[in-house]
């Protein structure tokens, strides 16, 4: 079982350069302005200040070594391990994204990207409609500081399952699979892992297993991401498929075979202002 890449797939996906260990990325910090102009009086001027932004570019690679037997006399054996392998890439890109803190040739991923929009929720007793209120308090948090809307959320699947399973009073469930028929409710849509198939606050929910469960002091609470994908830039060579190597020689005295995958790439928050992650106490419930 491996985690994939959803969070991968939901930010925007760019072209890796073709030489090169950074990416460079032009930030304007100071924008022009504008205003009320008085008929002989001066044109309001401000200077755009013009921020570089550089990611570096990450290697993650993988490898197996298996009989060279395995290879001649097994049925599928080595495309069953370059499948493998290749999910193994994936799963890694997709962890340094969100986890990553930029050390030891890693990316700095969204939840250690500094200056971001944080909302904390605090509860003992946390209730699925008290989670889709700090959704709303998040997606209310971008806005305010990008002035656009963020247009995905992602969450591990613990939690989207806690959303969907919540119950009102009546014990009738806050969350509806069929959108012509929903009615007071969070949300809409169905439980599917990776897949935006699930609705929150107009926002689709993307789940995905590389947010992690061991965040805050009792090292049990996991976290939301809301964000404006655009903001959210992954650069990748070969479309995101990894190289995969074959090589005989590495083991020729005992007859291995060593396959590697490995490819590059490179990840930054464009604007901090476009994510908001919530945290806290109330996210450690689960179902």
């Amino acid at each position: 079982a491996q985690a994939g890449r959803p969070t991968a797939n939901a930010v925007r996906n760019l072209p890796l350069t073709e030489s090169g260990m950074t990416v460079n990325l032009s930030r304007v910090t100071t924008s022009s302005s504008a205003a009320v102009q008085q008929e002989g009086g001066a044109v309001s001027e401000t200077t755009v200040d013009d921020t570089l932004m550089t990611a570096d570019v990450v290697t993650i690679a993988g490898m197996q070594d298996f009989s060279a037997q395995a290879l001649a006399r097994g049925i599928g054996v080595d495309q069953l391990l370059i499948e493998d392998l290749t999910m193994s890439y994936a799963t890694a890109l997709d962890n340094n994204i969100i986890n990553g803190d930029g050390t030891s040739g890693a990316s700095t991923g969204i939840l250690n990207t500094a200056s971001i929009g944080s909302v904390t929720y605090t509860d003992a007793s946390p209730t699925g409609a008290e989670t889709w209120q700090q959704v709303v308090k998040a997606i209310s948090t971008v806005q305010s500081s990008k002035f656009l809307s963020p247009d995905v959320v992602v969450m591990h699947p613990r939690r989207a399952a806690f959303i969907a399973g919540s119950l009102d009073s009546s014990n009738r469930p806050l969350m509806q699979p069929v959108v012509a028929t929903a009615s007071n409710v969070l949300g809409t849509g169905e439980l599917s892992y990776g897949a935006p198939t699930m609705s929150i606050a107009g926002l689709p929910v993307v789940t995905d297993s590389n947010i992690p469960t061991n965040l805050g002091t009792g090292t049990d609470e996991d976290a939301i991401i809301v964000m404006r994908s655009d903001d959210v830039i992954l650069w990748e060579e070969n479309g995101g498929s990894p190289l995969v190597v074959q090589y005989d020689s590495v083991g020729s005295g005992t007859l291995t075979v060593r396959i590697v995958a490995y490819g590059y790439s490179a990840f930054l928050v464009r604007d901090p202002n476009s994510v908001a992650v919530i945290t806290g106490t109330g996210l450690n419930a689960t179902l």
